[in-house]
């Protein structure tokens, strides 16, 4: 494998990266600046791959809310009301 070789194998790998969504939105007010048709590809890959983690976040944040809701309910019964 020639240097030519190994540097597009290099940018034809695929990297995991674990950003904060406020470090992800930093990056894409950047880019936003370039023009659209350089970019909307990119932003639209980056909002495909991130839109279902961050519904998995919400999902677990409203299941704690209606957890955390049952449990103050519960208390509130079991208070002698004065």
């Amino acid at each position: 494998m020639n240097e030519q070789q190994i540097e597009q194998a290099v940018l034809d790998s695929k990297l995991i990266l674990s950003l904060t969504v406020k470090e992800i939105n930093q990056m894409l007010t950047i880019v936003g600046r370039y023009p659209f048709d350089e970019v909307h590809a990119l932003i639209q890959r980056i909002k495909e791959e991130g839109q279902p983690q961050i519904n998995a976040i919400l999902a677990k944040l409203n299941e704690k809310a209606v957890t955390d809701a049952a449990v103050q309910a519960k208390r509130d019964e079991e208070t002698p009301n004065e």
